[in-house]
């Protein structure tokens, strides 16, 4: 999470954190975190420039030497 996002401004997130002893199977606690950002909250939709498509890439193989191929979700 990198709160300085605009995508994050205006919501609310709730954390539990475990603390737990190293070497002991019972000594812990857990202690619950309520995180608000201030702020608008912002639809992803609306940071997208006028006509143009979000377009997804996904690397299928790559190997030792840096050779493998690349898939689009949409012909480029």
């Amino acid at each position: 999470m990198n709160p300085n996002n605009l995508l994050y401004q205006g919501r609310t997130y709730y954390f539990s954190v475990v603390l737990k002893e190293k070497n002991s199977d019972f000594m812990m606690n857990i202690y619950y975190m309520t995180i608000k950002i201030n702020g608008d909250p912002i639809d992803p939709d609306d940071l997208k420039p006028p006509n143009k498509t979000e377009v997804a890439m996904t690397i299928n193989y790559l190997n030792y030497h840096s050779e493998g191929n690349i898939r689009f979700s949409m012909e480029v």
